[in-house]
Parts: C-alpha cells; structure tokens; sequence
C-alpha cells in the first residue's frame, strides 16, 4: 500500500525491540554490537513519545543522535494512535459486520458517528493522559530544579496540557492509543457483536490517511538500506 516494498522485504536490519527498558538501553545495545563485530554498523532507534514534555524529548533525541543514525521519536503517544483514523475504522467495522450477516449472522446495521464515538473515548481519557504528563513533567523538571514545590511543576504542566488539548487534532496524539483502541473494541463488541483490532484497520487504511511523519520515517529508513 505504502510503496516501501525493498524495506518490507529487506533482511539486512536486525530488530531489537526495548520492551519495558529506558531509552539508554539502546545505546548500551548498539555499542555492545559494535564492540563485538569491531566495526561501527549502521543503526537506528524508534521511540514512542510517551507522556515526555519536549523539553526532555529535546534532551533525549540528542542523546540517542550521538550513537545513532536515525533518531527517531514519535510525535503521538504511543504507535498505535497512528490507527485512530475515523474513516479507516469505520470500513473495518461496516467490513465485520457485513462479513458476520453473510455467513448467517445477526449484527445491526453500523449508526454510530465514527468521529464523534472516537472523539467521547479520547475525551474519557483526558484525565488519565494529564496525570501521567503531569508525572513525567515533574520527574524530569525537578532534576533541574530539586527545591520547587511539586504543585508548581504540576501547574505548569496542566497549563501545557490543556494549551495542546485546545486543538482538537492533537487530543487523539496525546492520549494512550492502546486504551483508546480497547474502548473502541468493547463498544463495538457490544453493539455490533464485531471484533476490531490494529491489523483489520491498517489493512482498510488508504495511502492518504498514513501520518506524513510515519511516510518519512520509513522513507529515510529505506533510503538508509539503499546506501
């Protein structure tokens, strides 16, 4: 769909997933292998943006650019709010539905506003998202200020916060698309009798509807295996 097919189908990149480790683990990776093969491989590092303000966002790209030669962060929470796309999820559901009445199945027609239905789960996840960022905000502000008072750092992420949520486009980014994705699903279960996950709704995503930053990404990733 995408067009990266020679990235697709490549062998020569070795995955090496961090799970639950601190960014840092990265850099003791490539460096491990490197000291082992004594020579310096290319590599590349993908993060997910997590609730980190920018300014540690800023700090840790920095950081990982040292070792790496793609740095990358991910401007949304967590990878899987890059499948939070209204029209694609609403062909998965009206695909499952029609797929479940064809093989004799009962399953109501699909009435819900797709953008509205995902809009009340993203708004259900307003105060989870803001005392996870306040969390973060705090743990990283208060290294360089160790004698504030934990209710002004928590202020000025609030303040943060909401001046970001005002913009209706960036909510779906700044909340956990897992969370988000789960809710979708139970309320789909329910009403429909229909299961949806993130594979059916990539798989219904046309060209247009990828986040551009997502494209880049794995152009500059293909260009890398080209070179």
């Amino acid at each position: 769909m995408l067009g990266f097919e020679k990235l697709a189908e490549t062998s020569s990149i070795a995955v090496s997933p961090l799970g639950g480790h601190r960014p840092s683990e990265a850099k003791v990776r490539i460096e491990a292998i490197r000291s082992a093969l004594s020579q310096r491989i290319w590599g590349a590092v993908i993060l997910d943006r997590d609730f980190r303000c920018d300014e540690e966002l800023e700090n840790l790209k920095e950081s990982l650019s040292d070792s790496f030669d793609i740095a990358h962060i991910h401007p949304v929470k967590e990878i899987k709010n890059y499948v939070l796309i209204p029209a694609a999820i609403e062909r998965v559901i009206i695909a499952e539905i029609f797929r479940q009445t064809r093989h004799g199945g009962d399953a109501p027609a699909w009435d819900d506003n797709t953008e509205k239905l995902l809009d009340e789960i993203v708004d259900g996840l307003k105060t989870h998202s803001l005392t996870q960022f306040q969390s973060s905000y705090e743990d990283w502000h208060r290294k360089a200020r160790p004698g504030e008072h934990r209710s002004v750092f928590l202020s000025e992420a609030a303040i943060r916060f909401e001046r970001i949520w005002g913009y209706c486009k960036f909510r779906i980014a700044m909340v956990p698309g897992k969370l988000a994705l789960s809710s979708l699903n139970r309320h789909v279960r329910r009403k429909y009798g229909v299961n949806i996950s993130a594979s059916y709704i990539i798989g219904h995503t046309a060209r247009n509807e990828v986040a551009t930053d997502l494209i880049n990404l794995l152009r500059e990733l293909e260009h890398a295996i080209e070179v």
